[in-house]
Formats: C-alpha cells, sequence, structure tokens
C-alpha cells in the first residue's frame, strides 16, 4: 500500500511518546460477518468462529489510536470510481455505518477515515501518562487502555496553544524534495510529465525580505543523470513566477532574494520546481531499479525578515494539501534588542499537566472498578476483627497498647542520658535504652 510508509511514520512517533503501546488483549479487528456490507454476498476474507476472543484477530493499540482519533466526515461515504466490484449503491445519505468494535463511522471503502496525527499523538501519550504517571519509565498501572484514556474525550485536554515570544526578527523553513521526469511512452526517451512538488510557505504580516537557498546537483556522475532545475516562487499564489530570472548560482545553490510587500502579508507563497533532466537507462538496469526516469533530488531552505519594530502575531491554519511550518532563525544584523516582544509564535502544544488532572480519578475507577465483591469480603473481616479487639481489651483480658506506665526522662551518673524509668517512690532498676 502507498500508505504504508506514511502509517509507519506514524506509528514511530506514535511510540517514542507512549513505548507501553503494545498489542492489545482487549480490542480485535473489524470483520464482515453473515453478509458482505460491500458485495451483498459471503463475507471476504478471513473467517473465525471465536473471532472476537480469538489472539489472531487482535490489534495493536497503535491501530486504535488512529481509528478513534481519525476524521471521518471528510471522507464521508465516498466511493471509488472504476471499482467495478462496488456499485456504491448502498451508501448511507445521512448516516454512516459504524464499527462493531469501536462504535464509530466506519465505511468499508475508506475505513475510519483520515489520520489526525495531532490527535493521535495526545492520544497515546494520554495512554502512556495513566499507566506511568510518575515517568520513571517503569508501568505502575498496566491496565490502563486506550479507552481509558479515550473516555469522555479525556485526551483532548492536552491540546492547547500558547503564545510564545521570539527574540527574533526572522522565520525559517525548509524541506527536501525529488524531481521526477516520467516517460510518455514506451518510444520516449524524455517525457512531457513531472512530479508535483507544490509547496507552501505562510507569509506574516510584517515581512519584508525573502530568501530562498535552492540546491540540487547538475551532474550525477553514479546515476549518470543530467539535469537543469529551479524553483518557481508564487508570491500571493497568483499564478505569476516571481523569481523568473532571478538569482545567483554558487556552486550547487541558487540564491534568490525577493523584496515582500504589504500585499503579500498573511498569504501563501506557493512554490514548484521545473527544468529538463535526462539519464541514461543503462545504471538503472544494473541496479535493479524499477524506475527509468530521472530524479533529481532537491533542497529549499526559506528565511523570511520581519520589521518587528511593532508588535507582530505570527498564526495561520496549516494546509492539508501540503506541509508548512515556520520556525524562528537567527537575528538579522539589523535586530536591536530594544523589539524584544514584539514577535508573539503562537502554537498548538501538548499541555500534560491539563491531562494529569483526570489521572487519579480514572486510576480510582479502575480500582474500584476490578473486584468489588473482594472488597466487601475484606471490609466485614476487618470489622470483625477491630470489633473482637474492642472487646478484649475492655475485658481486660488483652492490654491495651494506647495507655502505658507514666515514664520520666532522668539522668544518673555513668548511666546513658536516655533512661526511662518508672514514677515511683520505691527505688527501682533503671533500664537503659541503647
Amino acid at each position: 500500500s502507498m500508505a504504508t510508509p506514511h502509517i509507519g511514520g506514524i506509528a514511530t512517533v506514535l511510540i517514542s511518546v507512549a513505548p507501553s503501546l503494545g498489542v492489545a488483549d482487549y480490542q480485535h479487528e473489524d470483520h464482515d460477518a453473515g453478509i458482505s456490507m460491500v458485495t451483498g454476498d459471503s463475507p471476504q476474507g478471513i473467517h473465525l468462529e471465536d473471532w472476537m476472543t480469538n489472539n489472531n484477530t487482535r490489534v495493536h493499540e497503535v491501530e486504535l489510536i488512529l481509528e478513534l482519533t481519525a476524521k471521518y466526515d471528510i471522507l464521508k461515504n465516498s466511493c471509488e470510481d472504476g471499482n467495478d466490484e462496488d456499485s456504491c449503491n448502498d451508501i448511507p445519505a445521512d448516516s454512516c455505518y459504524t464499527s462493531n468494535t469501536t462504535g464509530r463511522c466506519h465505511d468499508w471503502r475508506v475505513g475510519h477515515g483520515l489520520v489526525d496525527v495531532d490527535r493521535a499523538v495526545a492520544l497515546a501519550r494520554s495512554v502512556q501518562l495513566l499507566r506511568d504517571p510518575d515517568g520513571d519509565g517503569f508501568i505502575d498501572h498496566p491496565e490502563m487502555t486506550v479507552w481509558d484514556a479515550f473516555e469522555m474525550d479525556r485526551y483532548l485536554a492536552m491540546l492547547d496553544e500558547r503564545e510564545i515570544v521570539l527574540p527574533t526578527d526572522q522565520l525559517k523553513h525548509s524541506w527536501k524534495g525529488e524531481w521526477s521526469h516520467f516517460n510518455n511512452g514506451p518510444t520516449s526517451s524524455f517525457g512531457s510529465y513531472s512530479t508535483d512538488d507544490k509547496h507552501y510557505v505562510w507569509v506574516p504580516e510584517g515581512t519584508t525580505r525573502m530568501q530562498v537557498a535552492f540546491t540540487s546537483m547538475d551532474y550525477d556522475a553514479n546515476t549518470m543523470q543530467a539535469a537543469q532545475i529551479r524553483p518557481n516562487v508564487d508570491l500571493g499564489s497568483d499564478g505569476s513566477d516571481d523569481a523568473q530570472g532571478e538569482g545567483e548560482q554558487t556552486g550547487d545553490t541558487l540564491y534568490i532574494d525577493l523584496a515582500v510587500s504589504d500585499s503579500h502579508w498573511n498569504t501563501w507563497t506557493e512554490f514548484d520546481v521545473s527544468g529538463t533532466a535526462i539519464s541514461l537507462p543503462i545504471t538503472q538496469m544494473l541496479s535493479g531499479s524499477e524506475f527509468f526516469e530521472p530524479r533529481i533530488p532537491y533542497t529549499v531552505d526559506v528565511l523570511l525578515t520581519l520589521d518587528v519594530s511593532q508588535p507582530r502575531l505570527i498564526d495561520w491554519e496549516l494546509r492539508l494539501d501540503g506541509y508548512t511550518d515556520l520556525d524562528p532563525a537567527e537575528p538579522s544584523p539589523d535586530y536591536d534588542s530594544s523589539m524584544n516582544g514584539n514577535l508573539v509564535y503562537v502554537r498548538p502544544v501538548y499541555d500534560q499537566q491539563a491531562f494529569l488532572a483526570w489521572t487519579a480519578p480514572v486510576t480510582l475507577e479502575a480500582a474500584a472498578g476490578g473486584a468489588p465483591w473482594g472488597m466487601i469480603g475484606f471490609s466485614f473481616l476487618t470489622t470483625i476483627l477491630i470489633a473482637g479487639a474492642a472487646w478484649g481489651v475492655w475485658n481486660g483480658m488483652i492490654p491495651n497498647p494506647f495507655v502505658r506506665d507514666q515514664l520520666e526522662l532522668v539522668e544518673k551518673d555513668a548511666v546513658s542520658p536516655a533512661i526511662l524509668e518508672p514514677e515511683s517512690d520505691e527505688e527501682s532498676t533503671a533500664e537503659s535504652i541503647s
């Protein structure tokens, strides 16, 4: 599946924030039973009588977390064209199919929907905090499950936003890509198709300058390919290439310096890559590669300089069609310390302390729900023992441990100063306590 590398990367992130995640002994995979929801015929795939108890149908907690936090509405009841086995005539108009194991919308075409990594990380970390609240790496509450953190959307308390003051006037963003030129048919040597390398950078209010460093290799002797590619920079995403004819080449890097006007503030700048490339297929054949087209790796570094002589608030919505972010960079030579506090960054954060307020109640609920009859029996036995001891003390059969002869601390020559002696007119042997 083309999604496997992405899910593998997300799973790595989840396990890094929650090392205790593993195969769940309380959750099993969804499955068709009776009549298939897709074909209307007998269910396809594995069908076991003991599905809900069989070890082979258990799911990993990473999968459960991704399912519970997925966004279904974006792909709600969608149907894929060209699937001859699916007539798409059974899609609910105003509702959705419901998973038997998660209770959430579950379409047999798109699953639980698109993954939401932010929410998934919050839920995974919440599970880890329930199991290891002191963070010492040892699991104190292995009985805690993903459902304990998911209940009542408790994990959402961790998602928050904070204003961060940045002592700088510059922001940066970098990414890597690979420009490819696909053959147009079996007889074409050059082709006419290239990959979509669009990427977006947010230009905040107050930006006056954009510096772009584009690095790629013109010729690679190892792969026997040559290329001449460059970035297209479209300020404001209005369809024009503002970097056309701009830039200075130094080695493998093209440096572009653009002035940014206030008309481009609070807009997206669209980046793309264009050019030509050629390669000798013999190297791909010898290496066993299935791709015979040129593939040119590149790196883009963007540096934004802002006018922070007045307060600037950096906040925007992330795009779903092209990853983007802005990180603080070193101040420019024109930056003055009197400007400290004028650049404020609004960032989403994971507030663990906000979630820990739920930890104690959840732990008590789990303990109370474990064995109620055992707790009742223990309490009854304890009551009998206390009553029996009280009756024995009352009748003098058992010495009262809370009453003793009144003692005083005295000092004598050649005797340890810590001496307890009964208060009496008669002389008695002193007992030394060492």
